[in-house]
């Protein structure tokens, strides 16, 4: 009885086609803050440990250049 009414079209069939799960859409986004967050530690210890000011500005650029490249190269998340 229940595969006729399958078949007949009568009972809607969900169906998950073209739809991306939560997970699938917040990955790529935690894929880019941690990477963001390697580079900006990195950078910190390796060029600028004991300079506040030129630290900072690093930094920023880092958090804008990463964000630059996110909305662009992201694929409609």
């Amino acid at each position: 009885m229940a595969e006729a009414l399958v078949r007949d079209h009568r009972w809607p069939i969900p169906t998950d086609r073209g739809k991306t799960s939560a997970m699938a859409r917040t990955l790529p986004v935690v894929i880019w803050v941690v990477a963001m967050a390697v580079m900006i530690i990195a950078v910190d210890i390796v060029f600028f440990r004991h300079h506040f000011w030129p630290r900072l500005a690093a930094n920023i650029g880092i958090v804008l250049l990463v964000g630059a490249f996110y909305f662009r190269f992201r694929a409609d998340l």
